[in-house]
């Protein structure tokens, strides 16, 4: 029985398996592979025709949300940064536009989240090392 892939953009978005006649390609955006003996090679990966080869996507970034964020810090930096915003602006603002993130999830690399977490560590509320340990997951 043959195993085709069939691709668009270079990613695999559906299996077509079967015997006989391999299936036609909806319109020339789209082609089928013939992937029979390659287990490997699986709807969702992309293609790369250079090298005839299938790989699995690169997992999305880590995302934290606001809460996520605050929750990962410890009990004396909550409260550092909490007593902070009562008389530094930046730190004031650092946390108004985290906060108004609110429970949307915000990628771990991302330059705003990068930025507003180096104010905290400037602010004192981390320090570096605190940080990356956030951002990691730890």
């Amino acid at each position: 029985m043959k195993r085709q892939l069939q691709i668009k953009n270079g990613i695999a978005h559906s299996e077509w398996r079967g015997a006989g006649a391999v299936p036609v390609p909806p319109d020339d955006s789209w082609t089928f592979l013939d992937v029979t003996n390659r287990p490997e090679a699986q709807v969702g990966h992309t293609y790369n025709p250079a090298t005839d080869t299938c790989a699995a996507p690169p997992p999305p970034p880590r995302t934290l949300t606001f809460y996520e964020l605050l929750e990962a810090m410890t009990q004396v930096e909550r409260l550092a940064l909490r007593t902070l915003v009562g008389s530094n602006a930046t730190a004031a603002d650092t946390y108004e536009m985290l906060k108004w993130q609110g429970e949307r999830p915000i990628a771990v690399d991302n330059p705003k989240l990068l930025t507003r977490l180096q104010q905290l560590v400037n602010a004192g509320v981390l320090t570096a090392a605190r940080r990356d340990a956030i951002l990691a997951g730890g």
